[in-house]
């Protein structure tokens, strides 16, 4: 019997460098990277190779044939974000994982035990395929992941050490937090600007302050409500 493909989705973020290297001790498994790294931190690049090196394997990088990054993603569809996510994910994740898959394949994702939700959501909308969750499987909760990845000796990514709950692009459309938006404009305030030029031209009210949608250039600097997110950008995360 042909033995099924494994394929670990690494994502730069800690829990999916865990995962891939859980994955590839227990079913030699592909790791797998869509690539964002257009509008992510730069230091992802690096922690993409160390990761790489402490997994035993290297990670296969796959790119769009059609875009490069988000923004030009946005530009031509002229839409940021909404009820069904954002067509950056769409295109550049959730496209070319659909053309590198097969039917047959096993796909292990990087879910800890905080994230049944995700789980759940997934074999929901995915249940033609086999996944399998390492983390999970481990008892992992997040936290545990932190210590688990510390014993690498791989420094961080930088968003984590810049207090981002999450390795994402910096202005994540996904995020409708205004605690989240004003760290991104004292962090980066030019892909700030950037995006509320965006979000005005294509009426887009990213930001949600007091259960009201509102612009990025109507925030307040000093707003700082809602937590931090945890913003999903996984290969699976759109839903159309």
């Amino acid at each position: 019997m042909k033995k099924k493909r494994h394929i670990a989705w690494f994502s730069c973020g800690i829990p999916s460098a865990l995962t891939a290297k859980y994955a590839v001790e227990d079913h030699d498994a592909e790791v797998v990277y869509c690539d964002t790294f257009a509008e992510e931190h730069p230091d992802n690049r690096r922690f993409l190779e160390e990761c790489s090196e402490w997994i035993g394997k290297e990670i296969l990088i796959l790119k769009s044939p059609d875009f490069n990054s988000p923004t030009e993603v946005f530009e031509k569809r002229k839409y940021l974000s909404g009820i069904a996510g954002a067509p950056c994910t769409g295109i550049l994740k959730r496209q070319v994982r659909h053309a590198y898959q097969h039917i047959d394949d096993v796909h292990c994702w990087g879910y800890y035990t905080d994230e049944i939700h995700r789980v759940d959501r997934m074999l929901k909308n995915e249940p033609e395929f086999e996944h399998v969750f390492p983390l999970i499987d481990r008892g992992l909760s997040k936290e545990d992941c932190r210590t688990e990845f510390a014993k690498s000796g791989i420094e961080i990514p930088m968003m984590y050490q810049l207090g981002y709950n999450n390795n994402n692009c910096f202005g994540c459309v996904k995020s409708s937090s205004p605690k989240y938006w004003n760290k991104i404009r004292k962090d980066a305030p030019e892909i700030f600007a950037s995006r509320a030029e965006q979000s005005r031209r294509f009426g887009c009210r990213l930001i949600r302050v007091k259960g009201e949608r509102v612009f990025l250039d109507e925030l307040a600097p000093d707003v700082q409500e809602d937590l931090f997110e945890q913003i999903d950008c996984g290969v699976v995360c759109q839903t159309s």
